[in-house]
């Protein structure tokens, strides 16, 4: 998106700075490595997490999918989200202004942590968490 301007008057700005104050989101989008075919950033970490929180999420609220039906979804709806914010990245605010190399790795970092855990917790375990009755188990220090 090159030459896009940032629009410091405009609401969606106002109310972005308001939540996630500006230097916050110019210190998370430092580059800490970039080469033709890589890029990763503050961000990059919170992809990565994302992905791990969402996949506990998923299973919380959807404890009977399979395991493919959860990536599958979760690629959908990441991708949906990726698009949206490069639609916003046209108002100019740091916060949605991205590269597409940057969009590209958002995705793998975010998609490979929710399948990482995923693969970790199903396979390695031996059983597929279920959401409630998994923590049940935490709490009563069945696990």
């Amino acid at each position: 998106m090159v030459g896009v301007t940032a629009s410091e008057g405009s609401v969606l700005s106002r109310i972005t700075d308001a939540i996630i104050p500006r230097s916050f989101t110019e210190l998370w989008g430092t580059t800490l490595y970039e080469s033709n075919y890589f890029y990763f950033n503050y961000w990059s970490i919170n992809h990565i997490l994302a992905g791990v929180f969402f996949y506990f999420v998923k299973i919380w609220i959807f404890p009977k999918w399979s395991f493919k039906k959860l990536v599958l979804w979760w690629i959908v709806l990441d991708m949906g989200f990726e698009i949206v914010e490069y639609i916003l990245g046209f108002g100019g605010h740091p916060l949605f202004y991205e590269e597409s190399i940057d969009i590209f790795w958002d995705l793998v970092f975010t998609i490979g942590g929710f399948i990482l855990t995923g693969w970790i917790f199903e396979k390695h375990r031996g059983k597929r968490i279920k959401g409630k009755e998994y923590l049940k188990e935490v709490v009563k220090g069945e696990i």
